[in-house]
């Protein structure tokens, strides 16, 4: 389905495209206001599509970096909205047949899906995010055992408005990719676009570690006695701290979790208020366990942008031709092949 739609950009003004490629897991789905507006002119694309886990392969996250940065590391005639468009046309069908393969057919057509409007927040982090839950990530050990290099945020494309129909690739340069999760690799990015170090050293100052571990054996303790009241009680108190929680060090050189809207307002900081984001996001979408009921239902407005639904377009003229006739909904998948 291609997603139509207008909005204007100013001249001079910047549109970044990130591919993720960690583990994730969603730990809020009542947003503040402030958090709302961090997310305003951010375009995500979820491989996941619905609150669920994502499956991969190593071949398919090898390709990942590969198929984006041809992409998108060119000039722009028109509106890289055509260019996700064109992504998620390509993405759903390699994905979907990919769960297929493996039994999984429950929601393979609302995967690859294209979102304008984000409405939850979700740790990014090297390891999966334990809450308790015994069924990991599919791709642990795809992305730690088997290559951790392909764990990361990636730096596609950084463009930039030159007149009205035409946006100017940047940074970096072609085939190349800064890692967001190397604190070295954040320095070089941000002082591209700005001379304070201010941004990046209250980013790292605001570590902290959640006590996952502690919380696991208290909920296994719980579990065993059969004590409802108490294992809500705990599990409130964890929410209540994930909460709080923004980003956690591996070590000073080294970024292990951190909160989307983190880094979406950290990168806004260093580019400016001239500045929206395409994000490319491969890793898992599913709920924490932890989260409230009240908030757990709104898990049901989750809608992505379609014809009826339109995603804004950031400037420019379409270069594809319009669809009048609806396609069944689908939805579309990170790079496989």
């Amino acid at each position: 389905m291609r997603i139509v739609g207008m909005e204007c950009v100013d001249d001079g003004a910047y549109i970044i495209t990130l591919a993720i490629q960690t583990h994730g897991k969603v730990i809020d789905l009542s947003l503040s206001p402030d958090t709302v507006s961090i997310f305003d002119d951010v375009r995500l694309f979820s491989k996941a599509g619905e609150f669920e886990d994502a499956m991969s392969s190593h071949a398919q996250d090898q390709n990942i970096l590969v198929k984006v940065n041809k992409l998108f590391q060119k000039d722009i005639r028109g509106a890289s909205i055509d260019l996700m468009n064109e992504y998620v046309e390509y993405s759903h069908p390699i994905y979907k047949q990919f769960l297929e393969q493996r039994g999984h057919k429950k929601t393979n057509d609302n995967v690859c899906r294209l979102f304008d409007n984000v409405m939850f927040d979700k740790s990014l982090s090297m390891n999966t995010l334990r809450d308790g839950n015994r069924f990991s990530c599919m791709v642990d050990q795809l992305l730690n055992l088997i290559d951790p290099e392909l764990n990361g945020i990636f730096v596609v494309s950084v463009h930039q408005k030159i007149n009205d129909n035409e946006y100017q690739l940047i940074y970096p340069d072609v085939g190349y990719n800064l890692n967001l999760l190397k604190i070295k690799d954040f320095k070089e990015f941000a002082s591209a676009f700005t001379s304070d170090t201010n941004v990046l050293r209250s980013l790292v100052d605001k570590s902290s570690n959640l006590p996952t571990e502690e919380y696991i054996r208290r909920y296994d303790k719980l579990i065993k006695e059969n004590n409802p009241q108490l294992f809500e009680e705990e599990n409130n108190r964890f929410f209540e701290l994930l909460n709080k929680w923004s980003i956690t060090m591996q070590n000073a050189n080294q970024i292990e979790s951190i909160r989307l809207s983190t880094l979406v307002d950290t990168i806004k900081q260093i580019i400016g208020h001239k500045c929206k984001i395409n994000l490319l996001d491969y890793s898992c979408n599913s709920i924490i366990r932890t989260l409230p009921d009240r908030d757990r239902n709104n898990a049901q407005y989750l809608v992505s942008s379609d014809i009826e639904n339109p995603a804004k377009r950031w400037g420019g003229k379409s270069t594809k031709k319009r669809k009048t006739k609806q396609r069944k909904t689908k939805q579309r998948k990170t790079n496989i092949r």
